[in-house]
């Protein structure tokens, strides 16, 4: 049983360490054909805000015929701050 649980976590341990050397470095970002740094892809909204980030009203998607209300932009309050509201 010992041995069992000693190869397992050989092999776990293994497989990590693998999994981390081998992460790609670059030397510098990619580039848009205009020579600017690509940054698509990086960024990850864990809010609404990557459908605005100024406060919004619910809207229609852009085939709310066909996904209905999963192609839906929910509303929000936005991130932006200053903003006076009035409601």
């Amino acid at each position: 049983m010992k041995t069992t649980v000693q190869k397992l976590l050989t092999i776990i341990c293994v497989v990590l360490l693998t999994g981390s050397v081998n992460a790609q470095v670059l030397d510098e970002f990619p580039r848009t054909p205009d020579g600017k740094p690509d940054f698509s892809g990086i960024w990850q909204a864990m809010t609404n805000a990557h459908y605005d980030i100024e406060p919004h009203a619910a809207a229609y998607g852009p085939y709310p015929g066909e996904m209905g209300a999963l192609s839906a932009k929910p509303a929000d309050l936005g991130i932006v701050g200053g903003w006076k509201h009035s409601v």
